[in-house]
C-alpha cells in the first residue's frame, strides 16, 4: 500500500504560504522528500517557468516551517493530512525594466517580483 501525500505549492515569497488549493500524490511507502520532489515537478513541470530545474523546489513540513526537509528524509508521516499539507516552494522571479540602449532602469521604477505558480 502506497502512502497519500497532500502538499500546497506556492510561490517563493510567501511566508507563511497562503491558502491554496491542497493537492495530493500516491507515493511508495519507502518513498523520501527527494522522490517526492521529483514527482512534484513532474506533475507539474507544463506550468511551472522553462528553464525551473527540480533542484530549484524546497520541501517544508507545513506551513509555519522555515528550514526544508532533506531529500533523504523518509516522506513516512508528512503530508498525511489534508488539513497540514507539505508545503513545496517555487522560486519566484525579480525583474525591473531597463532601457536596452543604457542598461539603466526607468527612472521610477524598482524591482518587482511575479508569481511562478
Amino acid at each position: 500500500m502506497g502512502l497519500t501525500t497532500f502538499f500546497l505549492l506556492v510561490d517563493g515569497a510567501a511566508r507563511p504560504p497562503p491558502e491554496g488549493e491542497v493537492s495530493y500524490l500516491e507515493m511508495p511507502e519507502a518513498a523520501n522528500i527527494g522522490a517526492f520532489r521529483q514527482a512534484v515537478f513532474t506533475r507539474f513541470q507544463s506550468s511551472l517557468p522553462p528553464g525551473l530545474r527540480e533542484s530549484d523546489l524546497k520541501v517544508f513540513k507545513n506551513k509555519t516551517a522555515e528550514k526544508r526537509l532533506n531529500l533523504r528524509t523518509k516522506l513516512a508521516g508528512y503530508g498525511e493530512d489534508e488539513e497540514d499539507p507539505l508545503v513545496v516552494q517555487v522560486p519566484k522571479i525579480w525583474f525591473q525594466l531597463m532601457d536596452a540602449h543604457t542598461h539603466e532602469p526607468f527612472e521610477g521604477t524598482a524591482p518587482a517580483s511575479v508569481p511562478l505558480t
